[in-house]
């Protein structure tokens, strides 16, 4: 019986896991809505890069470079007490046609906060970004959020930005897995999530050299979340 009880277990686990990791597209299809976006509907093959956890004095560099190598575009959700002493990143961002978006004050699950210091943290770093321009994407910490997060951004005319080509590079130290993950997985209008900062920069930079060359010659364009949504139905 316990064996039996803890095959059982076993085998949920592992399908919870495999959900996860690999993101079926018909789940995704009932999170996908209006004011939450795990992928779009482009009229062409199109895919959107997004970086979380900017900036970073080094690995942020890094990622640039390797963008403007292949002349491609990104949105990057920025840390709000992260900006103080790095704001030239965030105008090079800009002037190199990426875009920003809000990833609270500092890396924590937004979803674990009380939400009076959600909000706290979310004005907060708007005020910061306004200084650079108006964003409109927000992303939660590490992916999680409820209604009463959505219905509070909206109402500062964000949208819930999550992502559907996310090869959970903050466990997953692999550069060589994480370029494969990405290449398999990849569909128009997919969104990309990988992320920035030390070890994990400089990791990203490495997977974005990889794959960005190879999805350019199969055909793919690269566009910021809002260029995507704009070529979208």
């Amino acid at each position: 019986m316990f064996k039996t009880a803890g095959a059982c277990l076993g085998t949920a686990l592992l399908v919870i896991i495999t959900v996860f990791y690999f993101q079926p597209r018909f789940i995704l299809r009932h999170l996908n809505g209006e004011k939450t976006v795990y992928y779009f509907h482009p009229y062409q093959k199109a895919i959107a890069l997004t970086i979380d956890d900017s900036p970073d004095p080094v690995t942020t560099e890094a990622i640039l470079d390797v963008l403007e190598k292949f002349d491609v575009s990104a949105t990057f959700f920025i840390i709000g007490e992260r900006v103080q002493g790095n704001e030239t990143l965030l105008r090079r961002m800009l002037q190199r046609g990426h875009e920003i978006g809000n990833h609270h004050w500092r890396d924590a699950v937004g979803l674990l906060l009380p939400h009076s210091l959600f909000e706290d943290y979310f004005y907060k770093t708007d005020s910061v970004l306004q200084r650079f321009v108006a964003p409109k994407w927000f992303r939660p910490g590490s992916g999680f959020y409820d209604q009463q997060m959505v219905d509070k951004i909206a109402a500062k005319g964000y949208k819930m930005a999550l992502g559907s080509i996310y090869p959970h590079d903050v466990a997953v130290p692999f550069v060589a897995i994480n370029s494969a993950y990405i290449l398999r997985r990849a569909f128009p209008g997919g969104i990309i999530v990988l992320h920035d900062g030390a070890a994990r920069g400089h990791r990203s930079a490495a997977v974005l050299h990889r794959v960005i060359p190879q999805l350019l010659a199969d055909g793919y364009k690269f566009y910021t979340l809002s260029q995507l949504q704009a070529v979208s139905h």
